[in-house]
């Protein structure tokens, strides 16, 4: 159960095509992403209030080994000034265009 400060934000269908997870200030909590796929994916976290697409410079990337979740808590947070936006990819580089298989990666997202 998520303590009443927090909000969460949970999608499947993380792909290349950014998702706005929260279009204001937004300040980042943690995590919890579990990677279904044989491969690794990296999921990606912007500092944007529209959807981010690869030309786009991410401020967190998130490598998911296969098979495998992995959880973050971040007592101090991290500010979004402008809100925040999240893709994921099959590549660790900025412009990484090939998206992860929907319903592959879960993505999970605890902030304020």
């Amino acid at each position: 159960m998520l303590p009443d400060f927090l909000s969460s934000y949970q999608t499947l269908v993380a792909t290349d095509t950014g998702l706005v997870v929260q279009a204001k200030k937004t300040t980042l909590c943690g995590w919890s992403i579990t990677n279904s796929g044989a491969a690794i994916q990296f999921v990606k976290l912007y500092n944007k209030a529209t959807a981010a697409a690869a030309a786009d410079t991410p401020v967190i990337r998130i490598g998911i080994p296969a098979g495998q979740t992995v959880s973050m808590s971040l007592p101090g947070g991290v500010v979004f000034d402008t809100g925040l936006s999240v893709r994921s990819v099959t590549t660790m580089p900025n412009a990484g265009a090939t998206g992860t298989t929907a319903g592959e990666v879960a993505v999970n997202l605890f902030f304020q």
